[in-house]
Formats: C-alpha cells, sequence, structure tokens
C-alpha cells in the first residue's frame, strides 16, 4: 500500500503518492496525476516516468454518458 495526498482547488484535483514524483519537482512534492477541466474537457493528467518532462494526457470525452453506444 502506499499512502496518498489528494488536494482538491479551482484548478483540479492533484495526487501525490509517497515515493513517486516528476521531472521537474522535488522528491516529494511532484503531483503525478492531476484531473482537470480544461478548454471545456475533462481530463486526466499522467506523469508516468519521472525521467520525462511531458505528461500523458487522457481526453475523457469518450466517457461522457452522452457517449454510451446501445448494443
Amino acid at each position: 500500500m502506499v499512502d496518498a495526498k489528494i488536494r482538491v482547488g479551482p484548478n483540479g484535483i492533484e495526487i501525490q503518492f509517497d515515493g513517486y514524483g516528476t521531472r521537474e519537482e522535488e522528491d516529494g512534492y511532484g503531483t503525478p496525476v492531476f484531473i482537470e477541466f480544461y478548454d471545456g474537457h475533462l481530463r486526466v493528467v499522467v506523469w508516468d516516468n519521472i525521467n520525462e518532462g511531458d505528461p500523458k494526457i487522457i481526453d475523457m470525452e469518450g466517457a461522457l454518458c452522452s457517449q454510451r453506444q446501445e448494443d
């Protein structure tokens, strides 16, 4: 198990995990997972490699209930 901190702010939800971080931040201060509403879209921003500066960005528009297709 890993301890986590979750902060909810005006720009989104920051999720920190003990022992995990991002390239630009000092150990213990990085936020490798960030959920935000950006430019009209909900998205998840993930820094999955501490040696890379650019995150992976997942646009959540495909998860909208209005996008559900009936079988």
